[in-house]
């Protein structure tokens, strides 16, 4: 994972660093799928349940692997030059998309780190744990709710 979060932490730095607004959710790096997509439909009731909410688990881990590649590629082409630094301040913040509210509320506190269904812009996604329906991603410590670290 060390690779991982190097290069989540090198891509969130370049992109703030190249636009002032940056919302970290690059539109090059776009999941064909919002993560909380992949639990509609899901009840409990269902005879199967189990087996479809761990299959709905493994696709979240497609989605976040389908960002860290892409991610990973684009470094290569366009950050090659600044690979080298390896200080970036900041967190690794946990996301579980099946207990997510969608009351909005994240957005307006976070000032948009996060959307309306409480998903974290993908840009810093580091990994989705299956076992636990966690999404570890990497936030810049300037950018962390509004606050200066």
């Amino acid at each position: 994972m060390d690779t991982v979060l190097f290069e989540a932490q090198l891509w969130c730095a370049f992109c703030s660093a190249e636009n002032e607004s940056y919302s970290l959710r690059t539109e090059r790096l776009r999941p064909a799928q919002h993560l909380y997509e992949v639990f509609a439909g899901l009840s409990v009731h269902d005879e199967n349940y189990k087996q479809d909410y761990i299959r709905r688990l493994e696709g979240l881990k497609q989605i976040t692997e389908y960002v860290i590649q892409k991610r990973s590629q684009l470094i290569m082409r366009t950050v090659r030059d600044k690979r080298e630094q390896r200080s970036f301040p900041g967190k690794l913040l946990q996301y579980m998309p099946f207990k997510s509210t969608g009351d909005c509320l994240s957005r307006a506190h976070s000032k948009g780190i996060f959307d309306e269904f409480d998903e974290p812009g993908w840009d810093g996604w580091v990994r989705y744990v299956v076992c636990t329906d966690e999404l570890q991603r990497w936030q810049a410590g300037a950018r962390y709710f509004g606050h200066r670290d």
